[in-house]
């Protein structure tokens, strides 16, 4: 597959470049996009983390891809949509004959993630790969060589095909009527060709100790499993133990494992751990700050404008400044800088950020075939996107709140910037909430606060209302019954917040924290 250019990536419809990572993306495409100067970048390369948590938009996936990028393809990238049901049904029929505890579901995952590390051992040969063990690898897995090699290209197809073949294959194992006494028998029953799957496993560490590496599987990304939690609870749970007794060292010549979810499904994915403090020890969180964000869009930006814009670049101000307009003045009538404006609706979340600025800046060229926006621009770009972030976050927690977008809408039109508990109680009892839902306000309050709707007050001086959410805090914002609360400026228009429908202009604008409240250099 060739190699994507600039040109490819940073185009007049999304000058900053796509706001998701695409499947199957190459490392020069890669490379365009991710800022490896990023303190959550930094952070990540010092830790080693098996777990990488972060909120939808965070750039998971970004990180999970370009910390692994390794000259002789030793990376293995699991997409979860369809191997989670495979691996599931392996481990179902197994448990109708033994006893499968979370040791024998990891059992299972590791048998089957060893097809897809042997795979790309072989996918690009090293100079020091010991010439019997290739062989035998080569031989005892040409099935799967054959069936999973692009015709035309001759290249591996996808990880993924690679671990449902093998999947389907232990299927037919287990279910072929044969007693199996125990997990660990697989390893010696199971077999692609001739040689029991233990010999293909020797091999493979073999090959890895002599390159003095090791492969490295990805699993991206959880977050895609919300509606099935229960039903792959077992399998689930054996993943992270794998994960657990792995860790980040590859021990023993195997591979290492990282894994992506979603910090929205954290407090469920906790509680299928069998043993959290094990499995999840070596978990990172994902956060970042204005400055990394502001950072990571002036790189992208860079690279539109040597493509499409040269003349634009100049010695002195970074792009976002020359390009941007110095403020704006909202719909409340406050002037505010046009950086913090468009910060302050996102959740500091990268995909938020550069969705806003590719819709102004695209609007800008569309106009007037040049990308230097207009304060109306950006106000039109931040109403725009705002219909479609505050969808993602609902649908980003709908497995743990499926009512959440309805009990928003119905509620946040009776509230104000501003609030206090008793209030926020009155409106949830006003709107019918417990009657409509079944939810008592307490539940409602903390939905909210997890979310990211609403936050603490922590201060305010003569233009802004300053205050604090669940995504930047360390843990979880645990609202009291004694604290002022705040709504968040990205729900305001889409929920119809009482201040803006009045069109009330005395109201201050909320400021979350971490949002600066002047224009701050990259």
């Amino acid at each position: 597959m060739p190699s994507h250019t600039a040109a490819d990536v940073f185009t007049d419809e999304e000058p900053l470049g796509p706001t998701a990572i695409p499947p199957g993306i190459d490392l020069d495409e890669l490379s365009l996009l991710h800022d490896p100067t990023a303190s959550p970048n930094r952070l990540l390369k010092s830790r080693s983390p098996t777990f990488i948590v972060g909120r939808r938009g965070s750039g998971k996936t970004s990180l999970l891809l370009w910390q692994q990028q390794t000259p002789y393809g030793t990376s293995v990238q699991l997409r979860t949509d369809a191997i989670f049901s495979r691996v599931s049904a392996v481990v179902n029929r197994l448990r109708r004959d033994i006893v499968l505890t979370e040791e024998g579901v990891a059992d299972v995952w590791n048998l089957l993630l060893w097809g897809p590390v042997a795979m790309r051992l072989l996918d690009r040969p090293h100079p020091d790969d010991p010439r019997a063990e290739l062989s035998f690898l080569w031989e005892e897995l040409k099935p799967l060589r054959e069936a999973v090699r692009d015709e035309a290209s001759g290249e591996l197809r996808g990880d993924d095909i690679v671990l449902d073949l093998l999947a389907d294959r232990l299927a037919q194992l287990v279910g072929s009527g044969e007693p199996i006494l125990g997990a660990d028998k697989l390893y010696q029953r199971f077999r692609v060709l001739d040689h029991p799957w233990t010999h293909c496993i020797r091999a493979a560490r073999e090959i890895m100790k002599a390159r003095r590496a090791t492969v490295c599987v990805l699993i991206d990304s959880l977050e895609n499993i919300g509606p099935g939690l229960e039903t792959l609870t077992p399998t689930l749970r054996g993943l992270f133990h794998l994960v657990g007794r792995i860790g980040t060292g590859g021990a023993n010549g195997g591979y290492r494992l990282r894994c992506c979810f979603p910090s929205e499904l954290w407090p469920l994915i906790n509680r299928i751990s069998a043993n959290p403090l094990k499995d999840f020890a070596q978990a990172m969180t994902l956060r970042w700050s204005a400055a990394d964000l502001l950072h990571a869009a002036n790189a992208r930006l860079t690279g539109y404008l040597r493509q499409r814009h040269p003349q634009l670049l100049t010695s002195g101000d970074e792009p976002l400044q020359a390009l941007l307009p110095r403020s704006v003045v909202n719909r409340l009538g406050v002037t505010e800088p046009t950086v913090s404006y468009m910060l302050r609706h996102t959740q500091l979340l990268p995909r938020q950020f550069i969705h806003i600025l590719n819709r102004a800046l695209h609007r800008a060229i569309v106009a007037r075939g040049t990308p230097a926006v207009r304060p109306e621009e950006v106000l039109d770009a931040v109403a725009e996107v705002e219909a479609i972030l505050c969808p993602e976050v609902f649908a980003s927690y709908g497995h743990q709140f499926p009512d959440a977008r309805a009990i928003a809408h119905r509620l946040l039109p009776n509230l104000p910037f501003r609030f206090d508990d008793s209030f926020l109680h009155q409106m949830c009892n006003r709107a019918g909430i417990r009657r409509s839902y079944g939810v008592e306000y307490p539940e409602v309050r903390e939905m909210l606060a997890q979310m990211g709707i609403i936050g603490r007050f922590r201060s305010e001086d003569g233009y802004y209302l300053n205050a604090e959410f669940e995504y930047t805090v360390e843990g979880s914002l645990n609202l009291a019954p004694e604290d002022v609360y705040c709504l968040h400026p990205m729900f305001v228009r889409e929920c119809k917040s009482r201040d803006v429908r009045l069109e009330n202009m005395g109201a201050r604008p909320v400021y979350p924290a971490g949002t600066p409240t002047t224009w701050v250099p990259a």
